[in-house]
């Protein structure tokens, strides 16, 4: 946090803060603080990798990470607090090898049938585009249910795959139709056409709340 933003200036940081992110972990700590179990399972490397697992151990998550040899990025959130504006500078996540990825697949083929299992978040770009839709079709064939969250032709492709659930937001189930959704009406009519490939559909609104569609 720093008080305004001036460029070609020194500009002191009021308060600085680090946390471990992502939507993969947010839902571990839902389920945790409606009382359920999880585990976080996903690829962490490096110093940073390390930080971010402990920091989650210290919450009371489970986790069961593959480590990999690049190092886990960090995101840096500036707030700057006399414009009330806030803004993300992202960096790009570690490229992962084909020995990572297969070991990843490894640990998907062990999870045990009957579970729940959450794909989501943004694939780094050395990622081949289905990785999505050949995670479920593994899921599924263990009898998982699959619940996924991402956008793009990521997500295209993974609703080809038919997962158990699929929960994009407002602006990803237009991108995901091609064509722009603004009311409540077309949220549904658009939700319900995703139904031929799952059992379930919820689209968050934002502010606004979400809708769930079966």
């Amino acid at each position: 946090e720093v008080e305004e933003l001036i460029y070609d200036e020194e500009n002191p940081i009021i308060e600085a803060r680090e946390y471990s992110a992502g939507k993969g972990v947010d839902v571990s700590r839902v389920i945790k603080e409606l009382g359920g179990q999880s585990i976080a399972i996903g690829f962490v490397g490096g110093y940073n990798g390390l930080q971010f697992e402990g920091r989650l151990l210290n919450e009371g998550l489970v986790c069961d990470f593959l480590r990999i040899g690049g190092e886990t990025r960090t995101n840096i959130i500036l707030l700057q607090q006399k414009r009330k504006m806030q803004t993300l500078l992202a960096t790009s996540g570690p490229r992962l090898g084909e020995t990572e990825l297969a070991m990843f697949f490894e640990k998907l083929r062990a999870i045990p049938t009957g579970s729940y299992v959450v794909l989501n978040g943004n694939l780094p770009s050395t990622m081949d585009d289905q990785f999505f839709a050949q995670a479920i079709t593994v899921l599924k064939q263990k009898g998982v249910k699959v619940a996924l969250d991402s956008d793009g032709e990521p997500m295209r492709n993974g609703v080809a795959a038919s997962p158990f659930l699929v929960k994009p937001n407002i602006h990803e189930l237009g991108r995901l139709l091609g064509k722009s959704i603004a009311d409540l009406g077309e949220v549904v009519e658009g939700g319900r056409s995703l139904l031929d490939s799952s059992r379930y559909v919820v689209v968050s609104l934002g502010a606004r709340g979400a809708v769930g569609i079966s």
